[in-house]
């Protein structure tokens, strides 16, 4: 019988270009495969092949500092988009140890330039697009 217990979202880290973002509440990274379809002769059976691969996240924060505008607001407004490096790391808390992801060729793909509501804490939604993902540790 395995007693893991699954892991938990408040042992997670994320890193932007080298700095810790204490302030993240969610983080999710995922790739989505690009396929092409195609017939052959004698069947009727549609087939498929990955002909690319699309990635893309999205980081949840509180708004506790100007971080984000101050990446990206100059660089947007003059037409720039710069790319950055994000590493994620969830601990297991237990001897399973670590698993960190790094993801290269970061956009942010949307900016919170003001978002706020009297009577609530403030966060942020940060969607991006990535070229390349690298598993840096796994889990035991």
């Amino acid at each position: 019988m395995n007693d893991l217990e699954p892991l938990q979202g408040q042992w997670g880290q994320l890193w932007i270009n080298g700095d810790l973002i204490q302030e993240t509440t969610g983080f999710n990274a995922k790739y989505k495969a690009l396929m092409k379809d195609y017939l052959t002769c004698g069947e009727n059976t549609n087939h498929s092949v990955m002909v690319g691969k699309d990635g893309d996240g999205n980081i949840e924060m509180n708004k506790v500092n100007s971080r984000m505008l101050k990446l990206l607001i100059d660089n947007w407004n003059k037409g720039n988009n710069p790319k950055f490096t994000l590493i994620s790391n969830l601990s297991s808390r237990d001897e399973r140890g670590e698993e960190r992801i790094a993801l290269y060729g970061v956009q942010f793909t949307e900016l919170d330039l003001a978002n706020w509501k009297s009577g609530e804490f403030c966060k942020t939604s940060q969607p991006f697009k990535f070229e390349k993902a690298e598993l840096l540790d796994s889990l035991n």
